[in-house]
């Protein structure tokens, strides 16, 4: 048991984890396949998603309260970049300039 976690822990010569060798091949090609062919499913079903729910509220919602809550995407946006991601814009982003930080 210890020499199984050990194996986990260390790294091969080039860096690499050992993680792979110590779960075994035909895991990792599982895991791998997985992922492979469900990542681009779930990105395809979260656009659809936002996509479907704006069409439901766009119907059910007045033109006027919709406008307005679609207007208020981009505020939310920045109030969300700055909050939870710590990404401060600029002014001239902030008023929709053009011009991006590198």
């Amino acid at each position: 048991m210890d020499q199984t976690l050990a194996s986990l822990q260390s790294a091969a010569p080039d860096g690499r984890s050992q993680r792979a060798d110590a779960v075994g091949p035909q895991a990792y090609l599982v895991v791998s396949a997985v992922f492979h062919y469900l990542g681009p499913s779930l990105a395809v079903l979260l656009v659809a998603r936002a996509y479907v729910t704006d069409q439901l509220a766009m119907a059910r919602l007045p033109r006027a309260r919709y406008a307005t809550t679609v207007a208020l995407l981009p505020a939310l946006a920045i109030i969300i970049g700055v909050v939870i991601l710590a990404q401060i814009p600029t002014a001239v982003q902030t008023t929709g300039g053009r011009r991006w930080s590198t």
